[in-house]
């Protein structure tokens, strides 16, 4: 059950570091403006569905040790 959160954050830190080596070379004002327009909510909203993602996990183990009853 675990392995799609696995994934999806493994995917996300391949993709922040992939976004960070680009911030190495390529820092001008395109690159600060996809960072605030798209890269800065991109962050904000995946934080969310990884916590929201997180929650939802743990409630099907309850249900799923409830249902074992």
């Amino acid at each position: 059950m675990h392995d799609a959160q696995d994934q999806s954050q493994a995917s996300w830190r391949q993709l922040e570091s992939e976004w960070n080596q680009v911030c190495e070379r390529w820092n001008d004002g395109t690159t600060r403006q996809f960072e605030s327009q798209f890269w800065s909510p991109l962050v904000s909203e995946t934080r969310v569905y990884h916590h929201a993602l997180e929650h939802l996990m743990d409630a099907l183990q309850v249900a799923l040790a409830l249902g074992e009853r």
